[in-house]
């Protein structure tokens, strides 16, 4: 029994194990990380992988980032470099996603300072409902 307890706790912790990244600041693939999960209470958290939070055209060096006005440093769980950029509407008055270039924070019904935003925290989608989402 010992054995076979032991065989499956390395089994667990073997799945948890984070993987190499290959190319740095190339990002994980998406596939791994579940689209949404429901916690105890009820509510409906969305997890958004980096690779889908607003950041096409990014900047994806520390050069290009610097010159663009962002800030060049580690971001998410697995801590990858990528450039944070300052949203032109930050701190203006939000009540829909559509009302702001990064998200609409529902704490401060306030548009984000810059993007992307990493973490758990709640929002005002796009047709103004509160959500609560988790961003790595």
């Amino acid at each position: 029994m010992r054995r076979l307890t032991l065989m499956l706790f390395i089994a667990a912790m073997t799945g948890c194990m984070a993987d190499e990244d290959p190319v740095p600041g190339s990002g994980p693939a998406t596939a791994d990380i579940p689209a949404a999960v429901t916690p105890v209470t009820g509510s409906s958290v969305t997890v958004t992988p980096v690779a889908d939070t607003p950041q096409t055209g990014a900047p994806k060096t520390e050069a290009a980032c610097r010159e663009a006005g962002g800030r060049w440093a580690a971001g998410g769980m697995r801590h990858r470099h990528l450039c944070f950029l300052p949203t032109p509407d930050a701190g203006k008055s939000c009540t829909a996603a559509g009302d702001c270039t990064g998200v609409c924070l529902a704490e401060t019904g306030t548009c984000s300072a810059e993007t992307p935003r990493f973490g758990c925290f709640a929002i005002f989608a796009s047709d103004g409902a509160r959500r609560t989402i988790c961003v790595d």
